[in-house]
């Protein structure tokens, strides 16, 4: 965790900025919406804050990419059975016990061509750069007071809520995805801190690519 942390605390902000603005591009309806654009606004989202961290350092990057195993490469797809697992009762709690109806993944309604699978998948890499943006920042300014488990703790759980509200555009409701998304992305941070020896961004990669795959190839036939 430590090669993850920058040496001055004014670099996790100006890396939250970049990540604030990458997330900006690809939410803002102003833009025409066209499939190019789309692309367009995929890339900038996963671009801006990854130049943007490697021009802070180099060697914090570079130490998101741990070696994979094997034995990280099963823990990731097992930790994908489970995430989605406890997902699911936790989804269907939810609409049983609410007449809420949130608005569907847009991805599950529509039809994509084969480039527009590939972006999604570079996307999702782009939401693990967002995430372990915001763990690291707030696990920098917590360790400060705090112990390093309660601070992972602590930086784990804000960064899930931040991740899951960042999902209001795409669902247009705040209420489904924090309750809905906090849980499976607490469960993606907990593959990327684990599965291998040291942090590792492929891993939880994985899981969220696998974990979405899966909720979108089942979306589509409901």
């Amino acid at each position: 965790m430590e090669k993850l942390l920058f040496d001055k605390g004014y670099k996790y902000i100006i890396l939250l900025f970049a990540v604030a603005l990458g997330f900006f591009t690809i939410s803002y309806t102003g833009f025409p919406q066209t499939e190019s654009m789309t692309l367009v606004k995929q890339f900038l989202f996963v671009a801006i804050p990854v130049v943007t961290w490697l021009i802070l350092s180099k060697k914090s990057f570079l130490a998101l990419f741990h070696t994979l195993t094997l034995k990280g490469i099963f823990k990731a797809i097992l930790g994908t059975i489970i995430i989605y697992g406890a997902s699911f009762i936790l989804g269907v709690i939810y609409q049983f016990s609410t007449n809420f109806s949130a608005r569907p993944n847009p991805i599950t309604t529509s039809s994509i061509p084969w480039y527009g699978w590939i972006m999604n998948y570079f996307q999702l890499f782009g939401e693990e750069i967002l995430t372990v943006a915001f763990l690291l920042a707030i696990f920098a300014l917590v360790s400060k007071f705090l112990g390093y488990r309660a601070s992972i703790i602590i930086a784990s759980i804000l960064s899930a809520l931040i991740f899951s509200a960042a999902h209001y555009w795409t669902y247009g409701s705040l209420i489904h995805p924090l309750l809905l998304l906090t849980i499976p992305r607490l469960g993606f941070t907990f593959i990327f801190l684990k599965a291998e020896k040291k942090p590792s961004i492929v891993s939880s990669w994985i899981t969220h690519s696998l974990f979405d795959s899966i909720s979108f190839i089942i979306g589509s036939f409901l």
